[in-house]
Order: C-alpha cells, then sequence, then structure tokens
C-alpha cells in the first residue's frame, strides 16, 4: 500500500507573510495569512468554503480518522484539531481504557505498536491540514476546521505499508467510534484482512473515503484498493484541475470511481510547522471527507451510507467527468443545501444576497472578443506570407487585486504573449484550443487564471 501525492514545493513557517486575496470584512472568510492561496476552498471556486460554513457551521463533533504516516502533533495548525482518547492517560505505560493499545492518546501507530503516529514524511500532516486546521490567524483554514482528527498511522517514513496494517487502522478507527475514516493509500491487490476490515466499516455504518490514485488507469479494468471496494459507505475520489476536469494523473472508472475533488497545488500543513504544496488524488480525498464532515455535523441523524449518497447525487456532473467517473465533481454546497433546513437555507440565501460581491474572492475571467487572420506580410523575395486565423482574447478581473505585475497568456506551457498590469487583451495564434490567462504578482506567482476555449 503507497500514498498518492507528489511534493510540489515547500513553504517555510514565514510564508505565513503572505496577504490573504479574500476580503476580510466578513466573518465567513477566514483571517488565516494563506487563505488566499487555498485556491479550491475561495467562494465560487470548486469547494466554496465561505458558503459551506455558513450553511453547516465546521463539522464540530465529528471525529475523522486518518490513515497515513500519521500527524505532526506539535503543528501550531493541527495542535487544537486532534482527537483525544478520553480514558487513556499519556505516558504512563499502561492500557488505561483497556482496548489493547497502550498511551494512545491522540491516535496509534500501527507500524511500531505503540500510542505516538508521528509523521516522519509529512503525507498524513498535509491531508489532516486539509480537514481540520484550524481557522485562526496562522496558516492555512481546513475545510471542516470543528472536526477531530484520529491519526493512525500506518505507512512508514518511506511510505511504504501493508494491506493488513491498513485493515488494523481501520479496526482501530472503529472501535474508538470514528465518524469517517480518510485513506488516501492505494494498493493493487485487497487482500482478506482489509477486505474484512472494510466490510466491518460498511455494516458499522463508518464512511471510508479513498483515493483513487495517480497511474492514469481505468480503474473498471484494473482495480486499486480500497478505492475499488463497492459497497455503499466506500467513495472513490479521483483528482481534478483548477477547470473541473480530470487531473492527467488521475485514475478513473465510469463504474468504480465517484467523483472527482481538486488535486492540484493544494497547500496545507507540512512536517515541522510550516505548510507546502502538493498534488495527487491523496489531496482529493480528503475534500470529500471534510466534506462528510461537516454534513454529519450538520446533520448527525444521516447514516454514513445517506452521507456518502448525498455526495453521489449531487456531485456537479459534465461532459468532461461523465464518461469518465460515476458521477462528476463534488460540490460541498450542493450537498449541503439538500441536507440543510429551509430556514438555514433561507437565512444564508439572504445574507448572501445582502452581502454580494463582498463575501467573493476576485476572480479573473476570459473570453473570445473578436476572431480575424494575421494581415499579409510580403517576404524579400517577393513570397506573401499565410494569413493564419486568430483570435483576440479579452480578460478582467471582478475586482482589482493588489500586486498583479503582469498578464501572461500561455499554452501547452509556452508564453505566446504578456501585457502590463493595465493589459486587457491579446490576439493569439488559433492553433491551441485553449490558452490560459494569469495574472501575476511581482514575485512571479499566480494571483489568479483562468482559461478560454478557442475552438
Amino acid at each position: 500500500m503507497f500514498p498518492t501525492s507528489v511534493l510540489r514545493r515547500a513553504l517555510p513557517v514565514a510564508a505565513v507573510a503572505f496577504a490573504s486575496l479574500a476580503p476580510a470584512a466578513t466573518a465567513l472568510v477566514p483571517a488565516d495569512p494563506l487563505w488566499g492561496q487555498q485556491w479550491a476552498l475561495q467562494s465560487g471556486a470548486a469547494l466554496g468554503g465561505p458558503t459551506a460554513w455558513a450553511l453547516a457551521g465546521t463539522g464540530a463533533g465529528t471525529t475523522v480518522a486518518v490513515l497515513d504516516t500519521g500527524i505532526d502533533a506539535s503543528h501550531p495548525d493541527l495542535r487544537g484539531a486532534l482527537w483525544t482518547n478520553p480514558n487513556e492517560v499519556a505516558g504512563n505505560g499502561v492500557d488505561d481504557d483497556r482496548d489493547g493499545w497502550v498511551d494512545d492518546v491522540h491516535g496509534f501507530d500501527v507500524v511500531r505498536g505503540d500510542g505516538t503516529p508521528d509523521d516522519e514524511e509529512g503525507h498524513g500532516t498535509h491531508v489532516a491540514g486539509q480537514i481540520a486546521a484550524a481557522q485562526d490567524d496562522t496558516g492555512i483554514a481546513g475545510f471542516a476546521p470543528g472536526a477531530r482528527i484520529m491519526a493512525v498511522k500506518v505507512l512508514d517514513a518511506q511510505r511504504n505499508g501493508s494491506t493488513s496494517g491498513v485493515a488494523d487502522g481501520i479496526r482501530y478507527a472503529l472501535a474508538h467510534g470514528a465518524d469517517v475514516i480518510n485513506v488516501s493509500i492505494n494498493g493493487d491487490t485487497a487482500g482478506r484482512s482489509l477486505t474484512e476490515a472494510v466490510a466491518a466499516a460498511d455494516a458499522a455504518g463508518v464512511p471510508i473515503v479513498a483515493s483513487a490514485g495517480n497511474n492514469s488507469r481505468d480503474l473498471d479494468a484494473q482495480p486499486s484498493y480500497p478505492a475499488a471496494f463497492d459497497l455503499p459507505t466506500v467513495l472513490a475520489v479521483a483528482g481534478g484541475n483548477r477547470e473541473g476536469l480530470l487531473a492527467a494523473f488521475s485514475n478513473f472508472g465510469v463504474r468504480t470511481v465517484d467523483l472527482a475533488a481538486p488535486a492540484e497545488d493544494i497547500l496545507s500543513t507540512a512536517r515541522g510547522g510550516g505548510y507546502e504544496f502538493r498534488s495527487g488524488t491523496s489531496m482529493a480525498a480528503p475534500w470529500a471527507t471534510a466534506t462528510l464532515a461537516l454534513l454529519h455535523g450538520a446533520r448527525a441523524d444521516l447514516s454514513g451510507a445517506q452521507l456518502v449518497a448525498t455526495l453521489r447525487a449531487t456531485a456537479r456532473r459534465s461532459a468532461g467527468l461523465g464518461s469518465l467517473l460515476q458521477t462528476g465533481q463534488l460540490d460541498p454546497v450542493a450537498a449541503l443545501r439538500s441536507v440543510v433546513s429551509a430556514e438555514r437555507l433561507a437565512a444564508v440565501d439572504a445574507a448572501t444576497a445582502a452581502t454580494g460581491a463582498a463575501t467573493a474572492a476576485p476572480t479573473l475571467t476570459g473570453r473570445v472578443a473578436r476572431r480575424g487572420r494575421r494581415p499579409a506580410r510580403r517576404t524579400r523575395g517577393g513570397r506573401v506570407t499565410s494569413r493564419a486565423p486568430r483570435a483576440l482574447v479579452t480578460w478582467r478581473m471582478s475586482r482589482p487585486i493588489a500586486g498583479v505585475t503582469t498578464f501572461k497568456v500561455t499554452a501547452g506551457g509556452r508564453t505566446l504573449a504578456a501585457r502590463g498590469a493595465r493589459g486587457r487583451g491579446a490576439w493569439v495564434a488559433t492553433r491551441a484550443r485553449r490558452v490560459r490567462v494569469v495574472a501575476l504578482g511581482a514575485d512571479r506567482k499566480a494571483l489568479a487564471s483562468v482559461v478560454v476555449r478557442l475552438r
């Protein structure tokens, strides 16, 4: 068994000095300094964090078991997010609650057989931060910051594990009252122990959210586990990109994989107290897990199977995903709107109408304003050059972002045009099917982007 992520780049602790792109005037927008770098959570983006929180709160009262490489319990954004075993005394070397595990105060290390699930790699810390990092004045915001993380270490420092170890981790989570289990891990074989443990979770009504894997393969033809288990409470999650399409690395399966969630350049907590970007379906699964935590916090009366069915039923369907997955793109706001009370919906809709654009993060939109052909030119030899087709791509910001210095138009990794901060359009050849317009700051970091289809 192995995790499914790729480390992109790390940010030191000092990176919390980045300015947020989201306005600070509304209570729904976190004050966390790195909030603006969490693209998937912005208002109007794939997950719509502020609206989700307005609808359902923060997932308080929900325990999420993270089966992974462990968790850095000393991370400033995670210290308050840890589940605590109420009947265990730390460090006394005694199994106080007589559950078979000694000193398991915040979880358990299946690999070493002790109660200290420390993260030696960083993968589990990243996953935990996506789910439950505190909403405060430090670092990032988790999607379900009211949830509590039960750390269950099933992978070692080299990110290796076994099906039996993952099975033991699931059994531990079930024995200690986990409401949702996140397994951002994949293996090509199921094995009896894992099959039985997943079946036990299903019988107990505890959802298991599993990453689909990063092999660009069809799981209908070549399964990967635990994602491929066909049970009502198992949710297999593929990786999506900013355009709502399947990420190039993601596994898929129209019968096996339920839905997709953002998986590219996801910023979260890093081992050692910092923050880092990672990509992979390992980063997609926690968004679905956090959404289930929000649903559970809002409607604890619903069963695990009902919660999972809600995510499937409300996924945002599209032609780009319809032939690859069972449903489409995870839509937390639609899921929450389908289960909260009519009174709650009315109150949120009224507040949204009152605040309007003030709650929305600035967005970049683009379109093809005009089509034409490049003017013909005569060479020195008298030959007339081809009048190739081209398009005028224009763009606009929903509201100004301080610090934009350049708008760059790219296709296939090549820069086609660059304009200054006041630039609003560029002619490009239509050989490319689509181009990306990116707003860059002085440090060359992307502040916003949009894809424009040329044909």
